[in-house]
């Protein structure tokens, strides 16, 4: 059951509060409202509910991530106006690309999507699976992103695959399963960052 969808139906029922309570405990700190597992359940997300739902978050976390999906189309509705309704109210946003080809393309294509439905926002890029094999360097992918969207990446977060699958087989964190990793180093530095950022912002 999709945690987001309970706190949304709560909230439509004037109990946007029970947001915090449908959060799953993943670690002291550290709580998940599970989102979406279909595309077309996005239209169960009323606009009013959601944005209840968000507020409730807001105070009751000093620090609220959402993890957006890939549409920024909100004329047709359901995910991708949820989407731009979550930037809407954004102190700080991130995109991420992976370093691949394909990746890369899609993180222009979304660099460009953000110009249009969020003019005047800055967002901060992160170039994620980041290795030699891909045979460019670090530096070499930042100038492209840079060239074809004016947005030069901040980090690139390195592929760490063993990391990964520690997290995955023992349903934690990377930072637990794997706390000598190179990629929860830069995650870490890059999420103090951002926590400063944000408090700025507000």
């Amino acid at each position: 059951m999709s945690g987001l969808v309970s706190a949304v139906r709560a909230a439509n029922q004037g109990r946007p509060d029970e947001a915090v309570s449908a959060a799953l405990s993943v670690e002291p700190d550290l709580r998940l409202l599970t989102g979406l597992p279909r595309a077309d359940m996005a239209s169960q997300l009323r606009p009013a509910a959601y944005d209840a739902v968000l507020t409730a978050l807001v105070r009751a976390a000093a620090c609220v991530v959402v993890d957006c999906g890939f549409s920024l189309d909100a004329e047709r509705g359901g995910r991708g106006a949820t989407t731009v309704a979550t930037l809407e109210r954004a102190d700080v946003v991130v995109v991420v690309g992976r370093a691949d080809p394909l990746g890369l393309s899609r993180l222009v294509r979304a660099l460009h999507d953000l110009a249009s439905v969020a003019p005047g926002r800055s967002p901060r890029v992160l170039v994620n699976q980041a290795r030699r094999s891909l045979g460019w360097s670090d530096r070499e992918v930042s100038a492209t992103v840079a060239r074809l969207t004016g947005v030069t990446p901040e980090m690139h977060l390195p592929f760490d695959q063993a990391a990964w699958d520690a997290a995955a087989i023992s349903g934690r964190t990377p930072r637990t399963a794997a706390p000598t990793s190179s990629f929860v180093a830069r995650v870490e530095a890059f999420a103090a960052s951002l926590v400063t950022q944000a408090v700025v912002a507000r």
